[in-house]
């Protein structure tokens, strides 16, 4: 499963990228929650607390992508070829 942080319309959101890419699917969660980006679903899954759809479809080309940790807890360190 793919998450993506996005912003429309000025408000930030999370969503499920679908298999193809072509689309989001939103996730229900609040205005704090969504503007902590993925630690939000990190924090939900470790307390037992489901993530739930709400439905929404968006188009990815309509959507702006934002960074999926806004801002880290620690330094983040990414190494590869």
């Amino acid at each position: 499963m793919r998450y993506v942080v996005f912003e429309k319309a000025g408000a930030v959101g999370i969503g499920r990228l679908s298999d193809d890419a072509s689309a989001v699917h939103c996730l229900d969660l609040t205005a704090q929650e969504a503007a902590r980006g993925v630690l939000a679903l990190v924090e939900r899954q470790l307390a037992g607390l489901p993530l739930r759809e709400t439905g929404e479809r968006l188009p990815t080309a309509s959507l702006s992508p934002l960074p999926a940790v806004p801002r880290p807890i620690r330094n983040i360190f990414c190494v590869g070829k």
